[in-house]
């Protein structure tokens, strides 16, 4: 695992954080499994919300049932830290082989260090919820995951993450080019994971563990130019947006201070926001231990479109 040390001052406050290239495929695993049951901002991502009925023509009825009674989703929270800590992750039964091969007293050792005071409930029956974790997330596997296509392009999306490392990029431009926008402004981070998802594509979304940030960042599979295009000019033909935008220009702001100055329905701008996001025009910033979450307009969005216009129309690369 290649990673590159960044460090920045932010109003006088010092940050440092690692980047690291996550390459295992049991976070997409993972994650796959957390969105169909939680079923979160899936209007918004390139699968759609028909993506429900594709996985639930896959699983059986039983299985359907048990996922929606399963109420324990706490260990799924905080199993990205198993994950890096397994040294044998690359395969999904070999990790899930290892992670059931740990006792209670191991699991307590790796999850304490990197949980905030607030989730500590969950180091109790450790041994029971792990063993739910694995019977769901094997079935899960089993009988959706690993049918799926096209998951030979996050080995290659993780690779041009390494390679920017490599490469000496800054940390914080590879964050913001990787995950769609994404500006930590939290000084207890010290590591950043960036991993590769099909499954949350266009929006990114993350995982915080005391020092620990695990950020699943969109891949295009198929992805055109003109679909590009069309989704960017969907976030520029609504007024509201564009004033949005405009707002959000001139520096970062809660969501309270967005529905303060355009005012509106709170379900309206959240949906505009959302919109905005997925079109890549929108930067999040994550601050105050990841207890506040800002928005400002991205910017480099307008040299973006034009690029992508041109080669559409013109062929000009």
């Amino acid at each position: 695992m290649l990673c590159f040390s960044y460090c920045l001052r932010s109003g006088g406050l010092k940050m440092a954080y690692i980047v690291r290239a996550a390459d295992s495929i049991v976070y997409e695993l993972l994650l796959s499994f957390l969105l169909y049951k939680r079923r979160a901002n899936l209007k918004y991502l390139d699968k759609g919300t028909e993506w429900i009925q594709e996985v639930d023509e896959k699983l059986t009825s039983e299985f359907k049932k048990e996922i929606d009674t399963f109420e324990e989703l706490a260990f799924g929270d905080v199993a990205c830290v198993f994950i890096e800590q397994c040294q044998e992750n690359h395969q999904i039964n070999t990790f899930l082989e290892w992670l059931k091969s740990l006792s209670a007293t191991q699991m307590y050792e790796s999850l304490a260090p990197h949980l905030r005071e607030r989730d500590s409930t969950i180091l109790l029956e450790l041994e029971k919820q792990r063993d739910l974790f694995v019977y769901f997330i094997s079935e899960w596997n089993v009988q959706y995951f690993q049918s799926q296509a096209n998951l030979h392009h996050l080995k290659k999306a993780s690779e041009a993450v390494t390679q920017a490392i490599n490469d000496k990029i800054s940390p914080a431009v590879i964050v913001e080019n990787f995950a769609s926008g994404l500006q930590i402004e939290m000084k207890e981070i010290k590591y950043v994971h960036l991993i590769p998802s099909i499954h949350f594509s266009p929006l990114h979304t993350f995982s915080i563990l005391k020092e620990n940030l695990f950020v699943w960042f969109p891949i295009q599979v198929d992805r055109s130019n003109l679909k590009d295009i069309v989704n960017m000019g969907k976030c520029l033909s609504d007024r509201k947006r564009l004033e949005i935008l405009q707002f959000l220009s001139t520096g970062a702001f809660t969501f309270t201070d967005v529905l303060k100055q355009i005012g509106g329905a709170k379900g309206n701008i959240h949906h505009h926001i959302m919109t905005l996001r997925a079109g890549g025009l929108v930067r999040i910033h994550i601050a105050d231990g990841g207890q506040t979450f800002l928005a400002s307009t991205r910017k480099s969005f307008i040299p973006e479109i034009k690029e992508k216009l041109n080669v559409f129309l013109f062929n000009q690369h």
